[in-house]
């Protein structure tokens, strides 16, 4: 290389008009600068003095001096040196050195926490054992309302806003001792329920000539501390073949009939215990329209359970199985399992047993009791008397009979009579055995049960007409024509009497 080639290699060939020439290729990159001149530069004195010359720029210098021209007529500018490039410096750091490292952050990070809620608050919170902190504040991840998730909660000092500190047992507005459910049921079915049984009982039946053992379960109430218990007769019968008896306690024992009355739907059994827990009876004519009562049973079998209610009507006149009995009508729940159960005022004393509830998918909260009054009258009658006084009752003996009319072969029945008690209200009245009841006071009485159903009506003084029928010859399928031209219809007055049906 010779000189003119040494001194020129540093600088790009260009045109006259400043660009590059074409045969040259241009790659974008600042080219390099020699080691020496990267030595010299930094050892050359960082700010200028006095004695020194100041540095012209490469920039500066390409401004006032011409561009080189070679031989060919080519002009060259001499390129801005690139700056040398600084070494990194690696930092390393040991084990321990780095583990040092993320305690101090950590320092940091809690002290500027607790500097910044102190300034807010104007105490830093302590964290306690139980996970919280001294403001309340929970340490483990929470959940805002929105459902974001947070590690940690928002602190005051980013929400803006607090909230006081709650607590069990704190409340608002007016002072209250005890709730008001407490005050009024709470008592009340610890009390009752201590005298409130579960029955469980089997009966025989005959069907189609088989015999079948059907079982049930009811409820029962103490009302004496020997072991007498009141229930409903349709619970327990002079049928029925076993009595299991299950106190508040959960023990049991075997329990026997005493006698009852099926019209009345009342019972008497008896377990051998001599310390029960009786009931203390009411007085049922004192209730009143609107009073809270709770009836407490065995529902469905499920155990003794206490619902509320209130006194819906005092004497509804109700037909339970052919039988109309005037009732007591509550709106606290009656269901399977609550028959014999008892209906409790608000001084836990008796005043009904549940006996009855209206059914059906739209009815809802129609149950009904037999006055604690019938229930005392009913239960010293069968004790006294083995009947229960003042019923109305004809004091015959009837048979149900059925015939067929022609040409849709409808059945029809009628009642026939077929003994009469000496004692009873219809021995003096002029009826005779053959005579067919026809109406009773206007309603005619095709069956047993529509009888039933009208005696029910009445009581003993009460006056009312029989209408019969007195047939010359016996009705059968083929002579009803005849038969109805020959019988006669006469009227009868019957005034009801005082006397005992068991004696005949």
């Amino acid at each position: 290389m010779n000189e003119f080639e040494r001194d020129n290699r540093d600088l790009r060939p260009e045109d006259t008009d400043g660009t590059p020439h074409p045969t040259e290729q241009t790659t974008g990159e600042a080219p390099t600068v020699p080691e020496e001149t990267a030595e010299a530069a930094e050892r050359a004195p960082e700010t200028p003095t006095e004695d020194a010359p100041r540095s012209v720029t490469p920039e500066e210098t390409a401004e006032k001096e011409e561009p080189f021209r070679d031989i060919y007529g080519k002009t060259y500018r001499a390129s801005a040196p690139t700056p040398p490039k600084k070494k990194k410096r690696e930092l390393k750091l040991s084990g321990s050195g780095l583990a040092l490292l993320l305690v101090c952050c950590m320092l940091v990070s809690i002290l500027a926490g607790a500097g910044i809620n102190y300034m807010m608050n104007g105490e830093a919170p302590i964290q306690t054992t139980d996970g919280t902190t001294t403001d309340g504040t929970p340490t483990d991840g929470t959940t805002t309302a929105g459902g974001q998730s947070h590690d940690k909660p928002i602190s005051p000092s980013q929400s803006g806003e607090t909230a006081p500190a709650i607590g069990v047992g704190t409340h608002t507005g007016s002072v209250v001792t005890a709730f008001p459910e407490y005050e009024v049921y709470a008592p009340i079915a610890n009390q009752c329920i201590q005298s409130v049984v579960v029955i469980r009982v089997t009966e025989k039946t005959i069907a189609y000539g088989q015999e079948y053992v059907t079982s049930g379960a009811g409820s029962g109430v103490i009302f004496d501390k020997n072991g007498y218990i009141v229930t409903n007769y349709h619970v327990v019968g002079d049928a029925t073949e076993s009595i299991s008896v299950e106190l508040y306690d959960g023990s049991v024992y075997e329990g026997r009939y005493i006698y009852g009355d099926e019209y009345v739907d009342l019972s008497v059994i008896k377990i051998e215990k001599s310390d029960c827990v009786a009931a203390r009876i009411g007085d049922s004519s004192q209730m009143a329209l609107g009073q809270i009562v709770v009836a407490i049973g065995n529902p469905l079998g499920y155990g003794l359970t206490v619902t509320p209610g209130v006194v819906s009507a005092l004497q509804r006149s109700v037909t339970i199985d052919n039988t109309t009995m005037t009732l007591m009508q509550t709106s606290a729940a009656i269901n399977s399992g609550n028959s014999g159960g008892g209906l409790f005022n608000l001084r836990g004393e008796l005043i009904g047993i549940v006996n009855a509830k209206v059914g059906g998918t739209s009815v809802e909260g129609m149950g009904f009791a037999i006055p604690s009054t019938t229930v005392v009258k009913s239960l010293n009658d069968l004790k006294d008397y083995g009947y229960i006084t003042g019923m109305a009752r004809l004091g015959v003996t009837i048979s149900t009979r059925q015939y067929q009319t022609w040409p849709y072969m409808q059945t029809h029945s009628y009642i026939q009579v077929v003994e009469i008690n000496p004692n009873g209200s219809a021995a003096k009245s002029g009826l005779e055995i053959g005579d067919i009841l026809y109406k009773f006071n206007g309603v005619e009485i095709s069956s047993f049960d529509i009888l039933s159903e009208q005696l029910t009506k009445y009581a003993v003084g009460d006056t009312v007409t029989l209408t019969i029928r007195r047939p010359i010859v016996e009705l059968t399928n083929n002579n009803l024509s005849e038969y109805l031209s020959t019988s006669e219809e006469i009227e009868l007055a019957i005034t009801f009497v005082e006397f005992n049906p068991n004696i005949t």
